[in-house]
């Protein structure tokens, strides 16, 4: 006899790693497009918890001679900021060094829930 299997219909970019590879500790803080009074980042929240992260390195040409820029990418298996829908910039610490954040993507379900939350970093 056999079984069908359903399909869901979940984004290609799902993660692939299992809850066990969340295991990478993480700090992490993002800011408002506005500066403060004096200059200052304004910080809208705060998270901290475990990622599945991953890196790599590339060499960029420019006019000045050739730069290597090292590329991460950390992935959550939940939605690590609800409050906001769009993150646009912010910084965290992972593996002991501070990094900027280029850019973050919610993956959704077919309802619109967050199933996981992928961070770019510089």
């Amino acid at each position: 006899m056999l079984y069908s299997i359903p399909s869901f219909n979940l984004p290609k970019n799902v993660p692939s790693a299992p809850d066990q590879f969340y295991k990478i500790p993480i700090k992490g803080r993002f800011f408002k497009d506005e500066i403060g009074e004096y200059g200052e980042s304004i910080v809208v929240g705060e998270f901290e918890g475990l990622c599945n992260y991953q890196e790599s390195a590339k060499r960029v040409f420019s006019a000045t001679g050739v730069v290597s820029k090292i590329v991460g990418t950390c992935e959550f298996n939940y939605d690590i900021f609800p409050e906001y829908e769009t993150i646009y910039s912010g910084e965290v610490e992972i593996l002991g060094s501070t990094r900027s954040i280029s850019n973050c993507t919610k993956l959704r379900d077919n309802n619109g829930n967050v199933i996981c939350t992928k961070l770019e970093l510089e």
